[in-house]
This record gives structure tokens, C-alpha cells and sequence, in this order.
């Protein structure tokens, strides 16, 4: 198998193979925020692109982007369900986050841009999706809003390696990973917007 798309129910039940094929990669399985859908990456059509499909099992799954020629990683949902913010690189051309609408109504939209050797993967929407933390190449947090000019700016910039960062359910606080103590630990900091 190059990679199917699993379920694991928590309590009772028996775990299901959402895309049972031989002959694609499929990779980077995310929920929905109401636990209806799973997006991921297939590579069934030739090029690297995100699908989505019933979590339980049922009905086939959707191609939700089309523009291909790129690698991509990192699929997050929006906390409404209504985007799905990811990385995606081409050779030769700057990375990117992109977001693409949840129901395949329409093109990627670009949000920003970095040279080759840079990354943004983005790990979390705020509450009220106003803003998406995302985790840089040198392994520190930052925030992009999707409002104005769209200026992102460093949450937690410092020596350490740092990622993994969550927006807590208002928006106030972002807890991250960060080795500062010698070790995998978790820090929360009050966020105060740009």
C-alpha cells in the first residue's frame, strides 16, 4: 500500500479504511471541525492534491483543488469548516499557504508567499478565523491575519525550536511546543493580536 486513509473509532467499533486503493498515496489526513469530513492529499489523478470525503465511511471523496505541479502538506480546517489552509511547494518557486474552500466551489487563494528554502506550515486557525499560526523555517511561531494588508508577524521568535502552536477556542491564547527547557515542553503566552 503507498498510503491509505484510516479510521480509528476511540471506544467500540472496528477501524475503516476510507480509501481502500493500491495504487495512490494518500497522506496528511486532518478532521473537520464537526467530524463529518476528512481532507487529505491523493495523488490519484496524477498530481499531489487535496481531497476530502465522509469520515464515516460513506460516499466517495471529493478533489477539492486542481492546479497540480506541487507538492503539499499540512491541511487545516478553518474552525466553521468552510477552508482548508495548507502549504505547497513547486520546483524552482517560492513556497506558499494557500486556502481553498471546503465544498471545491473555486480556485486555490494564495496568502503568502517565501523563497524556496522557507516554510510555513500552517497549525491553527484562530476562533473567529481572523488568524492562522503557522510554523516557520527556523522553527518558530508566527501569525498571519487574513484581514488588511496581511503582515504576518513572529508570535514566539527565539533561539529554541518551537511549533506546533494551537489558538485556544477564544483567540486569547496560543499554547506551543518548544525545547527552551532542554526538552518537548508547553508554553502558553497571551496573544495580543498584530
Amino acid at each position: 500500500l503507498r498510503g491509505d486513509i484510516w479510521t480509528v473509532p476511540a471506544e467500540k467499533g472496528y477501524p475503516v479504511n476510507l480509501t481502500r486503493s493500491s495504487g495512490y498515496a494518500e497522506r496528511s489526513p486532518n478532521w473537520s471541525p464537526d467530524g463529518k469530513w476528512i481532507c487529505y492529499f491523493s495523488d490519484q489523478t496524477g498530481e499531489y492534491e487535496l481531497w476530502k470525503r465522509p469520515a464515516d465511511g460513506s460516499g466517495e471523496g471529493t478533489q477539492l483543488t486542481k492546479n497540480g505541479g506541487c507538492f503539499r502538506w499540512s491541511p487545516v480546517w478553518s474552525p466553521d469548516g468552510t477552508r482548508i489552509a495548507s502549504q505547497s511547494s513547486r520546483s524552482q518557486q517560492p513556497v506558499a499557504m494557500r486556502q481553498t474552500l471546503s465544498d471545491g466551489t473555486g480556485p486555490d487563494e494564495l496568502l503568502m508567499e517565501g523563497p524556496g528554502n522557507f516554510t510555513m506550515t500552517p497549525s491553527s486557525w484562530s476562533g473567529d478565523a481572523r488568524f492562522i499560526a503557522y510554523t516557520t523555517r527556523g522553527s518558530n511561531v508566527s501569525v498571519l491575519p487574513l484581514f488588511g494588508d496581511r503582515r504576518p508577524f513572529p508570535f514566539a521568535a527565539t533561539p529554541f525550536t518551537e511549533g506546533s502552536a494551537v489558538f485556544s477556542p477564544d483567540g486569547r491564547w496560543i499554547a506551543y511546543v518548544s525545547n527552551e527547557g532542554g526538552q518537548a515542553d508547553v508554553y502558553v503566552q497571551p496573544f495580543p493580536g498584530p
